[in-house]
């Protein structure tokens, strides 16, 4: 059998599962950086360079006064935001579509442990469609199910489904993330079309990162605290 080990604690699959978590992490800690930088360009920082130096001395300091009010107006939908506008929703389709494959990876892992074999599923891949199915079910949210579907492994636009409306097909190659404090989310923001609504449905990486800790991704490094949790008579102070 031909198959990467790394090490015998982690089992079946455990060298793919474990790069895929990495990545996961990766992503939703670009995406909380992010959110604390746009919480400091409400409450002080004038422009992006500042407020990301801003964010150093916090982290540095563990405390930083700020402004009580915000210095910058939030709309879901800003084409000014640094954020939106040069790295688009990469991290969220990065996250989808390894988030999916991870299920699938489990499913496999599953399979594989309790005796079934490569060529079992060759000859029955209803044995992996089920189990992996089961997986994703249970773990992946609808939203981000969608989002992967419609959007990240391949636009509704470029491969429409006949259950595919108009609204939803327009949608999966023109947005943007929103900042939805103290978030940025994609598919807030539905579009409307000959009285037909967008199926995509908003969610938000870090969200369903810290969420997913508490089962799938138990083995994940936490995240960054969200500096507007910490606010309090303008002053953030972090641990």
């Amino acid at each position: 059998m031909i198959e990467l080990t790394f090490d015998q604690e982690l089992g079946r699959m455990g060298p793919q599962i474990q790069q895929v978590k990495s990545r996961l992490a990766q992503e939703a800690q670009s995406v909380r950086f992010h959110e604390n930088v746009k919480f400091l360009l409400k409450h002080g920082a004038s422009n992006y360079q500042q407020a990301q130096q801003m964010l150093v001395k916090l982290q540095q300091n563990k405390e930083l006064v700020l402004n009580h009010r915000a210095t910058s107006t939030i709309t879901l939908v800003d084409t000014t935001d640094v954020f939106a506008v040069h790295f688009g929703t990469n991290n969220f389709d990065i996250f989808s579509i390894y988030l999916s494959n991870l299920c699938s990876l489990v499913a496999l892992k599953e399979l594989f442990e309790s005796g079934v074999t490569y060529l079992d599923i060759k000859q029955n891949n209803s044995l992996i469609r089920d189990k992996s199915k089961a997986i994703k079910d249970y773990y992946l949210p609808d939203a981000v199910k969608k989002w992967r579907n419609k959007v990240a492994a391949h636009y509704a636009a470029a491969d429409p489904k006949n259950n595919d409306n108009i609204a939803t097909i327009m949608q999966s190659i023109n947005i943007l993330p929103e900042y939805n404090s103290p978030y940025y989310s994609v598919g807030e923001t539905q579009f409307q079309v000959e009285g037909r609504t967008s199926q995509l449905k908003g969610w938000a990486i870090t969200k369903v990162y810290d969420e997913l800790r508490s089962d799938l991704l138990s083995d994940c490094p936490a995240l960054p605290v969200l500096f507007s949790n910490h606010y309090e008579n303008g002053v953030v102070k972090i641990a």
